[in-house]
C-alpha cells in the first residue's frame, strides 16, 4: 500500500497573493506555479462549499474574519490568518486513482467529507483539486474561526497530539483508495531563539522596522542587544527581499499591460479595417425608435462573436456572457442592456454599436437599420438555440450550450499552425461551446452520424455521446477520402484545394477513431463510390488499413503518396504542415533584396 500525504501551512495576515495564485491558477502569474503542466491546467477541479470560495484569495480571508470573529481582543499582529493543507497520496496509487475518473470522483468527495468534518465548511476558502503537476493533490485552504468565534489555528493544528490525530484520521478515511498512514514524526521542537528569528522575518515593511527601532528602550541596550540586531537584520533581509518580490511582480504586470494595450490597438485597426461603409442620411425620430425597438441588443453581440471581436462564454439565466481574446473585457448582456463587469462601461445598443463599429451616433442608427433587415436573422436563430447554463449540472455530465461559425482567433491560429485556413473551418467545421460539470468550454468541431460531437481546442480533444464517423462534403459525390482524425481529414481537403481539384467531387469521411472501422465497414458496406484511404503511419493505423481493404478490396491505399509510414510522417496533417514550412523556407530564400538606394556620404 502507499502512504497518504497531508501536510500543513500556517499564514499571517495576507500581504501578497502568490499561494492564491498558485491554487487558483490565476492567468499571468504563472510564476506561482511553474511546476504545473500548462497543457493540463483545464483538468483541474474547482469546488465551491460557500461564497467566500468564489471570492478572490485574500479578499476571502479577510471577508471570513470579518463574518465569524466575534472576540472582544484584537487580533494579534502574528496570528495565523488561514491554513493551506495539502492533501494527496504516494505518486503510483494517485496515478492509479487519477486514471479511474470514478475513483478519481469518489477520493475528492471522501477528501471533501473529511475536510469539512474537520475544518468546517463554513471555514474553508479554497477546495481545488490540481491535476496538471507530476502527483494529483488536493488544496484545502481555511480560516481558522472556533465554533465561539475566536481566531485559533491552535484549536485546529495546533498541538503534536491533534495532528497526530489528524493524520491517523485521514488515513483512515483514505484506506479503501490503498493509502495507510505514514510513520509518525519525529521533528524537533522549535527553539525560543528560532522562533524569534522566524517572527523577525515578518518585519516585511518600512512601517514596521521603524516601530521596532522606536520601540527601543533601555533595557534592550542593557540586555538583550545582541537578539535586537539579530531582530533588525532578519526584518531588514526580508524586506529587500520583498521589495525584489514586489519589483518582479511589477514587472511582469507591466509587461502584460503593454501586451494589452498593443493588443487593443490591433482591435482596433481591425475593427476599423471591417467597418462597412454607409451613406448616412437623416431619420425622423418616430423612425429612431421604431429602428431600435425591432432590434435585439443580444443578437448585436453574437454578431461581435462572429466576426472575432469577443467571444461567447455562457448563458446564465436571461444573461449571455462574453470575453474578449485577453480577457481585459467581461460583458454581460440581456434584453436590458449590456454591462462590461471589468471596465465599469455599458448601455443599450446605439451605444455598444457606436464603440464596437467606430461611429458616430446617426451612422450608428443607420448601420442598426441595416443589420436589422438583413444580418440579425441569423443570430436571432442562434440567440434561440442557446442553451441555459445549469447550475446543477453534475461533474462528468455535459451539454452543449451553442453551435456556431468559427471565430475566436485562438482556435483559428491553433488550427492555421497546423496548416487549416479559417475558410476550411467555417465551410466544415462549427465552434462549439460547451458545459462540463459547472465549467465552460469551447472548441472547433462536428457532428458525427450518430449526433454525437467530436470537438478539439489546444489542450485537448474532447467526444460527447456516441462515437461514430463524420460525413463532410457532397453527399452525392462518385470519390470518397477517408481519414483517421479531424485534423488529417481537413488537411486532406487543403491539399486537394492546393492540387486544384474541384471539392465537389469528393466526400470526406473522417472516422474519428480507428476503433470506429467496423461502423465505417458497415455503413458503407455497399458504396460504389472510389474510396481513398489515408490513415495514420502507426501500427494501429496499419492494422486498420489491412480491415478495411480486405473488406473493400478496390479501394486505394494512399499513404505512399503522402510518405506516411512508420518511418516516415505520421499522419497527413505532418506532411501538409512539412509542405507548408518548406514553402515558407524557400520563400523567405527567394525573396530579392531591395535595390541599394545609395544613400551615404557625400563627396
Amino acid at each position: 500500500m502507499g502512504q497518504v500525504v497531508l501536510h500543513f501551512e500556517k499564514h499571517g495576515k495576507p500581504i501578497g497573493g502568490s499561494l492564491g495564485h498558485h491554487i487558483d491558477r490565476t492567468e499571468g502569474m504563472e510564476y506561482s506555479y511553474q511546476h504545473a503542466d500548462l497543457t493540463r491546467t483545464h483538468l483541474n477541479k474547482v469546488y465551491q462549499f460557500n461564497e467566500y470560495c468564489k471570492m478572490k484569495y485574500n479578499e476571502a480571508i479577510h471577508k471570513r474574519i470579518e463574518e465569524g470573529y466575534t472576540s472582544q481582543k484584537s487580533i494579534r499582529r502574528d496570528a495565523t490568518y488561514s491554513v493551506n493543507v495539502m492533501l494527496s497520496g504516494s505518486h503510483e496509487e494517485m496515478k492509479a486513482i487519477e486514471a479511474d475518473p470514478t475513483k478519481l470522483e469518489e477520493w475528492i468527495k471522501q477528501n471533501a467529507n473529511w475536510c469539512i468534518r474537520h475544518f468546517g465548511k463554513e471555514n474553508i476558502i479554497r477546495f481545488n483539486v490540481h491535476l496538471d503537476e507530476k502527483t494529483p493533490h488536493i488544496h484545502c485552504a481555511f480560516v481558522p474561526i472556533t465554533k465561539d468565534g475566536r481566531l485559533s489555528a491552535k484549536d485546529f493544528i495546533g498541538s503534536s497530539i491533534k495532528l497526530q490525530d489528524l493524520q491517523t484520521s485521514y488515513a483512515k478515511a483514505m484506506e479503501k483508495f490503498g493509502l495507510e498512514r505514514g510513520i509518525k514524526s519525529d521533528r524537533k521542537h522549535q527553539t525560543t531563539d528560532e522562533y524569534r528569528r522566524r517572527e523577525a522575518q515578518k518585519l516585511t515593511t518600512a512601517e514596521e522596522l521603524h516601530k521596532k527601532i522606536d520601540s527601543i528602550g533601555k533595557s534592550n541596550l542593557l540586555f538583550g542587544l545582541e537578539n535586537l540586531k539579530k531582530d533588525l537584520k532578519a526584518g531588514i533581509n526580508q524586506a529587500i527581499l520583498n521589495n525584489a518580490e514586489v519589483y518582479e511582480k511589477r514587472e511582469i504586470e507591466q509587461a502584460k499591460f503593454f501586451r494589452e494595450v498593443k493588443q487593443s490597438f490591433k482591435e482596433f485597426d481591425r475593427a476599423f479595417e471591417l467597418r462597412e461603409p454607409l451613406k448616412t442620411k437623416y431619420i425622423a425620430n418616430n423612425k429612431v425608435n421604431e429602428i431600435i425597438n425591432q432590434s435585439n441588443l443580444i443578437d448585436y453581440f453574437l454578431y461581435l462573436a462572429d466576426k472575432g471581436f469577443i467571444n461567447f462564454e455562457k448563458k446564465s439565466g436571461k444573461e449571455f456572457l462574453f470575453t474578449n481574446e485577453n480577457q481585459t473585457q467581461k460583458i454581460s448582456v440581456s434584453e436590458k442592456g449590456w454591462h462590461d463587469l471589468k471596465s465599469g462601461e455599458g448601455g443599450q445598443i446605439i451605444k455598444a454599436i457606436q464603440k464596437y463599429q467606430k461611429l458616430d451616433w446617426l451612422e450608428a442608427v443607420n448601420w442598426l437599420n441595416e443589420f436589422n433587415t438583413g444580418l440579425s436573422t441569423n443570430f436571432t436563430k442562434i440567440r434561440e438555440k442557446t442553451a441555459l447554463e445549469r447550475q446543477n449540472l453534475e461533474d462528468g455530465k455535459f451539454q452543449i450550450t451553442q453551435v456556431a461559425k468559427p471565430s475566436t482567433g485562438k482556435l483559428i491560429n491553433y488550427f492555421r499552425e497546423r496548416g487549416i485556413s479559417s475558410q476550411t473551418l467555417r465551410e466544415y467545421t462549427k465552434q462549439i461551446h460547451y458545459q462540463v460539470g459547472q465549467n465552460h468550454y469551447y472548441g472547433i468541431g462536428y457532428q458525427n452520424v450518430k449526433g454525437g460531437y467530436e470537438i478539439r481546442n489546444p489542450f485537448a480533444k474532447t467526444k460527447f455521446g456516441t462515437s461514430d464517423v463524420t460525413e463532410l462534403g457532397n453527399p452525392q459525390a462518385k470519390k470518397m477520402a477517408v481519414c483517421e482524425g479531424m485534423t488529417d481529414t481537413l488537411s486532406m481537403i487543403e491539399i486537394l484545394k492546393a492540387k486544384g481539384r474541384d471539392l465537389n467531387d469528393y466526400k470526406f469521411v473522417c472516422l474519428n477513431s480507428v476503433t470506429n472501422v467496423s461502423k465505417f465497414i458497415e455503413r458503407y458496406q455497399n458504396e460504389s463510390s472510389q474510396m481513398f484511404f489515408c490513415l495514420d503511419g502507426d501500427s494501429a493505423g496499419n492494422e486498420a488499413t489491412k480491415k478495411l481493404l480486405e473488406q473493400f478490396p478496390q479501394a486505394q491505399d494512399v499513404r505512399d503518396s503522402f510518405g506516411i509510414h512508420e518511418q516516415g510522417y505520421k499522419d497527413l496533417n505532418e506532411h501538409l504542415k512539412d509542405i507548408l514550412f518548406n514553402r515558407e523556407k524557400r520563400q523567405k530564400i527567394e525573396t530579392p533584396k531591395p535595390p541599394q538606394k545609395g544613400y551615404g556620404f557625400r563627396r
